[in-house]
Formats: structure tokens, C-alpha cells, sequence
């Protein structure tokens, strides 16, 4: 049986590095992983790891490691960054198999780091059909799939009220969080008895303090539950598991909106298709195919009107529509992963 080495560079992705690895060892591979010091894995063959913020010594460390055990296939769980740059320029005439996920597509164009490692990396996967769609459009010869990076996840538990979840670090360079809290501020009569909204992530940022500054200062810590700290995995899955909307925050004109629109993916979405949880989406994303019929699409015109029509049989049939498309079937994603991968790995 063939084996692979799963690479992981940074401490970032571990969403996408989990259903990696089980995708690679339902294709048929022996999996081992080389990964930082801290990173949450398991259930592999060798697990070797480093210091993460060394990149020489990482280097150093993964081309021994590859040498000494003679691996012949390698993925990249993020296929970009100067380190993995670094790799590729050093083992360029090394015979290697390598493949890898690329987390942003833009860097496609006008980087030169990342066209050394396309030089070298000749097989990408992205992570929804649009991005796929940005990449074909930006003339790489290099081939590209998309896969879900699913994983089997427990059935939801729904509480009283309406929970709608924000994942991610309370950012205002990412998500707009100060119109929703806006909004929320002045919109307590349709709220108070109905929805509870949870900031999922970490304010531990300039930012993010701004932000709970305005909560407290508003007297809305009723309505809005947030975090001070990193949210530690038990607690996550607790809370995903009683959500009924996840809600990425995306707006035209905020943060990184116009990456997220193209060339790269939301945690958000992730987790929508990982719990089978439908989101609740700007109506600047109807026309982008991975989220048809899984989505609640909303503007800021119309929010206010959004947020009252909200009831459980709604979410509900929205939420059937993940059992009723192949496209969020583990087994489907599985598949498509191992066809394109079978054609890379000796």
C-alpha cells in the first residue's frame, strides 16, 4: 500500500487537515503526518512534529524526514506561504508526487511566491465550485479540483429560542460585526423573546474588544453571547450542536468580502456543510452554486423583515436540503477526492 506524507506547516486548517487525512486513508494510502508541536491530530500512522515558528529548522527537519523514509507522495494541507515556497524551490528536481489545498486563490495572480511553488506543486484542490471556477479562469496550467472537507458531525440539539452562530475571531477586518450589532441594538422588540446570537470565536484583539465594548455598553450581553478567550473544542462542538442558523457576517464593503466572494472560503461554510446547518447569507451570493438551497439569503434593506420571518419549520426545510443533495454526502466528497488524487500518488 502506498503511503503519503500529510504536511502541515503553520498551526492553521485543521478543519480542512481532518478530513484530509480521512479521505487519503479511505483511498487507500497509509497516512503519516508532519505537523507543529500543538497541532490537534491523531489516528495516523507516524506523527512527526516541530517547532512552528522556525522555518529554516522546519525545513530542515522535513526534508530529513522525507529523505530518511523515502516518501515519494506528498499534500500540503495549505499549499502556499513562504516556507512551503521554500520546499519546493530546494526539491525542484527532486522526483516527488505532490499535492495540495489552496486556501486563497488570489494568490494565483501576481505572487511570486506562489508561482514557484505552482512550478513544483502541479496539482491543487480548492475548497467550493466557484473558487475552482476563479482558478480556471486565471489561465493556471496547474490541474484543480474542489472538494467539502467534510466531516461526519452529531446531530443537533436545538434549544428554545433561535440560536443564529457567527464563527470565527471577532474581527472587524473579517465580518461585520458592528452593523450587526447595530442592528441588534435597535431591534430588541422583534429579538428579545425570539433569537439569541453567538459570537463564536476569540475578542482578544484590539478589535474585537471594540466590539464588546459596544455589546456592554448597549446592554445587549442578553442577546449577543461572546467570548473573551479561544473557544476550546468541547465548548465549540456544544454550541454547533444547539445551532440552528450559522450566519458568516459577509457584507459587501466589510472586511475581506470580496476574497470570500471569489477566491477563497469562510470557516463558516465549513461548518454550514460539516453540522448540515443552513446559513444565513447576503443575496450578493445567490448566484453562487455551493450554497443553492442551503442558504437564507438577506440585505441590509430587508434584514429587519428577514429576522421576523424566522421560525423552526423554515429552518428546517432548508436544513432537509443537506440530505437531499449528493454535494454534502461524505461518501460523494470521499470520492471525488480519491479520483483525483489516485491520478497524482504512485
Amino acid at each position: 500500500m502506498s503511503r503519503v506524507l500529510l504536511i502541515e506547516l503553520s498551526d492553521s486548517h485543521a478543519e480542512v487537515f481532518s478530513p484530509v487525512q480521512k479521505f487519503l486513508q479511505e483511498a487507500g494510502y497509509n497516512v503519516d503526518l508532519f505537523v507543529t508541536e500543538k497541532y490537534p491530530v491523531s489516528g495516523a500512522g507516524v506523527i512527526k512534529r516541530v517547532p512552528g515558528k522556525n522555518r529554516i529548522s522546519q525545513l530542515l527537519s522535513l526534508n530529513r524526514f522525507i529523505r530518511s523514509e523515502n516518501y515519494n507522495n506528498l499534500y500540503f494541507n495549505t499549499a502556499e506561504g513562504l516556507s512551503v515556497r521554500d520546499f519546493c524551490f530546494l526539491n525542484y528536481f527532486n522526483k516527488l508526487q505532490i499535492c495540495g489545498t489552496l486556501h486563497q486563490a488570489k494568490k494565483l495572480n501576481g505572487s511570486f511566491t506562489q508561482k514557484v511553488i505552482s512550478s513544483k506543486i502541479k496539482n491543487y484542490f480548492v475548497l467550493a465550485e466557484y473558487i475552482k471556477e476563479y482558478v480556471e479562469k486565471s489561465g493556471l496550467k496547474n490541474k484543480v479540483e474542489y472538494f467539502y472537507p467534510l466531516c461526519p458531525a452529531k446531530k443537533l440539539i436545538n434549544g428554545e429560542l433561535l440560536t443564529i452562530t457567527v464563527p470565527g475571531e471577532i474581527a472587524l477586518w473579517r465580518r461585520d460585526y458592528m452593523w450587526l450589532a447595530g442592528f441588534i441594538k435597535d431591534n430588541i422588540d422583534i429579538l428579545e423573546n425570539k433569537i439569541r446570537f453567538i459570537f463564536l470565536g476569540s475578542s482578544d484583539n484590539p478589535e474585537g474588544r471594540s466590539v464588546i465594548d459596544f455589546i456592554a455598553g448597549n446592554n445587549l450581553q442578553h442577546i449577543i453571547r461572546y467570548y473573551d478567550k479561544y473557544v476550546l473544542a468541547g465548548e465549540f462542538e456544544n454550541i454547533m450542536r444547539s445551532t440552528d442558523l450559522i450566519f458568516p457576517l459577509l457584507n459587501p464593503g466589510a472586511g475581506e468580502y470580496e476574497s470570500y466572494r471569489s477566491t477563497k472560503i469562510s470557516g463558516a461554510f465549513n461548518l454550514s456543510m460539516n453540522y448540515k446547518i443552513p446559513m444565513l447569507l447576503n443575496a450578493d451570493y445567490k448566484d453562487v452554486i455551493d450554497f443553492n438551497n442551503i442558504s437564507l439569503y438577506y440585505d441590509k434593506d430587508n434584514f429587519r423583515d428577514v429576522i421576523k420571518s424566522l421560525d423552526r419549520n423554515l429552518i428546517n426545510s432548508l436544513a432537509s436540503n443537506f440530505e437531499n443533495d449528493v454535494r454534502f454526502s461524505y461518501e460523494y466528497q470521499s470520492n471525488k477526492f480519491r479520483k483525483f488524487v489516485n491520478k497524482i500518488f504512485i
